[in-house]
């Protein structure tokens, strides 16, 4: 059990994060701000014929244009449907109507979207940000804690990931970093299962379950995944130490997030059953001639240390690549000072999770840059062919090396503590000189 010191510092982190969270965003939360580029409407009819609109300033992006044109229809549509007291099962706006709740990225059965009915949804987009935000960064410091980290570099691991790379150029799609926000809760759940807490199995089928529900099936397919790579290597840890390996409790908590999922899992897969992007079929000359082209590439690494090497689309020079791809796609950037912290863990931390998380750390840049894992998981994971680029596999790499990057931050201030503790005790027993003796020399 923590002790009463213990629990009140972990309260007054969470809340921080918080803070950190909503200051973040305080331009949407008491500004007049949206996490939407409405500028890029200038371009599309009818709106470029008014000539008294101020003129585009940043660059065109058509992943971010997908966050005005789609998203926050599909939002504002479902929000006015649930005022109405329905469910926004038909959307009969577009083409000749089609079935929106099979649209998976339209979440009608994410729960913080629900929030849209009861705000604005224009200050909504805002508040759901900040919320994922704080949410990354919290599950990421429950996580380190459970693996008993330090408060601090907790801290520094759930502030790395929320506020990484992945999450911010990714807010404008949001369904992305909503998923993405799940991955250190579902690992969570899996480790208080192995530590045998009442609490293991249910968080682990909610985090499972609302990847799914948040909307974007590549990238809940990346956490479940993960999870299983590290609920198999706790299970076989388990094994060689002769401890259950606490198998009813994994299965359980996957088949609870299945029944959780199913009311949109089901109708967006028989929706993409019948589209063309979904009847593609994964082959060897698909992959090299598509994934292969557009993966990140060795000279794109810079990025990973300076984040505007290759230019910003908000100052209209970044560089893209030979397919148009934006700048999100490519963004692993968690800042200098973590990539350090998990370089100084080679060194000083010696555990089973750091080289879990720098393995994993590895292994993700591997599929970010279409190698063999990632053309393992292209052949073999069914309905992954026909997502998006691995580069969106940097969300995982984000993650890893945030978590590498704490471990690395509090091996070295378990070793500064050592180094204080011998001080004080050689300090303690180093003899004095009585009183009124002479020293030798003066």
């Amino acid at each position: 059990m923590p002790s009463d010191r213990s629990r009140k510092s972990g309260i007054i982190s969470v809340a921080a994060l918080a803070v950190l969270a909503g200051a973040f965003w305080a331009d949407c939360l008491i500004g007049d701000r949206t996490p939407l580029a409405a500028e890029f409407l200038q371009r599309m009819a009818p709106w470029h014929t008014e000539a008294a609109m101020p003129a585009v300033t940043r660059q065109w992006d058509p992943l971010v244009w997908d966050g005005v044109a789609q998203f926050y229809p599909w939002r504002l549509y479902a929000a006015r449907t649930m005022q109405r007291g329905q469910l926004a099962l038909w959307n009969p706006h577009q083409l000749c109507g089609y079935p929106i709740v099979a649209n998976g990225q339209s979440a009608i059965f994410y729960p913080p979207n629900w929030l849209l009915a009861i705000v604005d949804v224009r200050w909504g987009l805002g508040l759901l940000a900040a919320l994922h935000y704080f949410l990354a960064a919290a599950l990421t410091f429950a996580f380190c804690r459970r693996l008993r980290m330090d408060h601090a570099p907790a801290l520094f691991a759930g502030v790395a990931f929320a506020f990484g790379g992945f999450m911010v150029t990714w807010t404008e799609l949001p369904t992305l970093m909503n998923c993405a926000a799940w991955l250190p809760g579902a690992l969570l759940g899996v480790a208080l299962i192995f530590d045998r807490s009442r609490w293991g199995l249910p968080l682990l089928a909610l985090a499972l379950a609302m990847t799914l529900l948040a909307g974007h099936f590549q990238i809940a397919i990346y956490v479940w995944l993960v999870t299983a790579v590290y609920a198999f290597a706790r299970v076989l840890w388990a094994a060689a130490n002769h401890r259950p390996a606490h198998l009813g409790a994994l299965v359980g908590a996957v088949a609870i997030a299945a029944a959780l999922s199913s009311a949109q899992v089901l109708p967006s897969l028989e929706l993409a059953g019948n589209s063309p992007r979904g009847a593609a079929k994964a082959s060897v000359a698909a992959f090299e001639g598509f994934h292969v082209p557009r993966a990140l590439q060795f000279g794109q690494l810079i990025t990973f240390v300076r984040p505007d090497a290759l230019g910003n689309p908000a100052r209209g020079d970044h560089l893209l690549t030979p397919y148009g791809l934006p700048y999100a796609e490519y963004c692993g950037f968690v800042g200098v000072i973590t990539l350090l912290m998990a370089l100084a863990g080679l060194a000083f931390a010696r555990t089973r999770h750091f080289a879990f998380f720098i393995g994993l750390t590895i292994a993700s840049l591997n599929v970010a840059m279409a190698g063999p894992i990632a053309k393992l998981m292209y052949l073999h994971v069914p309905g992954l062919g026909q997502a998006g680029g691995f580069t969106r596999f940097l969300c995982v790499y984000t993650f890893a090396l945030a978590m590498a990057g704490g471990m690395g931050l509090h091996a070295i201030c378990v070793r500064l503590r050592c180094m204080l503790t011998k001080m004080r005790r050689r300090s303690a027993t180093r003899p004095t000189s009585p009183p009124g003796a002479t020293v030798p020399g003066t």
